[in-house]
């Protein structure tokens, strides 16, 4: 057998082809996979209450935010109030059942802009929905 004796030497593995397909697929999947923070388009200063509890945050859940200058927003759009009722009413036609509703409202934000939000709620059949404030007596 010619050529295949053991003085013959091997050629050396050049690493950089797999070196730069490595790289590569660290860099895809780090692009590819998204890590979803509870992300905050809003700063929201939430009422004190003395009987608050602690909630988590369920698979699927919708955050409406009501700002300090009464503006509404339902997940990270700002909406009108005509907007809200109507992204309700979807979402309490969604299969599986009405997908619960968490409500934030700044401490400064106007009174009848929460009472007219919820409102909305009830007007649109909404059972599912909690208010979020943070543990305390306010100063």
């Amino acid at each position: 057998m010619p050529g295949r004796g053991r003085n013959q030497e091997l050629e050396p593995i050049n690493l950089t082809p797999l070196l730069d397909c490595i790289l590569n697929l660290i860099f895809f999947f780090l692009l590819a996979t998204t890590i979803k923070q509870d992300t905050r388009v809003m700063e929201v200063r939430l009422p004190d209450a003395g009987a608050a509890t602690t909630v988590t945050k369920l698979p699927k859940e919708i955050v409406v935010t009501i700002s300090a200058n009464g503006s509404i927003l339902y997940g990270d759009d700002v909406v009108t109030s005509a907007q809200l009722k109507t992204r309700l009413a979807e979402a309490v036609k969604e299969p599986g059942g009405p997908v619960p509703v968490r409500i934030r409202s700044d401490r400064d934000a106007r009174v009848q802009v929460f009472y007219d939000v919820v409102s909305i709620f009830r007007e649109s059949g909404h059972p599912n929905f909690q208010f979020e404030t943070k543990s305390g007596r306010a100063p």
